[in-house]
């Protein structure tokens, strides 16, 4: 959906830079504006990459649970004997293997990136705890723009990253339960 938003405001912004290329190119205020823009959906994807970050720990959690109510399976995975023994154990192992991964990817996902250039100032918390070296003076308009691209590109960084750590906690997650499921039968099957 923000794909398609994203892509429907990209050709407005083409429409309108044909339209103002005729007469010189964009008003600075209308370059912050568009800049703004850009600030305020990439924070929309941060937080759609959070939220699903947030389903995924809840599967996990779920899958987790689902282990722990079977602590009496897993020793008899564990001290069986018979021909599906190696199998239920190189499962289980890959279970606990990929739920670690899963939960790393998915950690790293939500771990803050603070970074900002060093020479936003205005717009992004990090820069304004740490305030402005020169005393405080009102910006331009051009000098806001130029601020706000570089936050909106900072932004953009953030979020491909977690969007990378989510698709690999994803993957991870989706072999967890596959060898969570296959481990559950196998050795259902060894214990009777």
């Amino acid at each position: 959906m923000w794909y398609r938003q994203a892509q429907s405001h990209r050709s407005s912004v083409r429409r309108m830079t044909e339209h103002y290329a005729d007469d010189g190119g964009f008003d600075p205020v209308d370059e912050l504006n568009v800049a703004l823009y850009a600030i305020s959906d990439v924070g929309r994807c941060i937080q759609s990459a959070d939220a699903k970050s947030g389903m995924l720990g809840a599967l996990l959690g779920l899958t987790i649970a689902g282990a722990t109510s079977q602590l009496g399976l897993v020793r008899t995975t564990f001290t069986s004997a018979g021909a599906l023994h190696n199998a239920t154990v190189a499962l289980l192992v890959a279970f606990a293997a990929t739920l670690l991964a899963a939960g790393t990817f998915l950690g790293l996902s939500q771990l803050p990136r603070l970074e900002v250039p060093q020479d936003v100032r205005r717009l992004a918390f990090p820069a304004l705890a740490r305030g402005a070296d020169e005393p405080w003076r009102r910006p331009g308009a051009a000098e806001l723009r130029d601020e706000a691209w570089r936050q909106a590109e900072a932004l953009a960084r953030i979020a491909v990253r977690k969007f990378w750590y989510l698709r690999a906690s994803l993957l991870c997650s989706a072999l967890c339960v596959v060898a969570f499921l296959m481990w559950l039968a196998l050795s259902s099957l060894v214990a009777t």
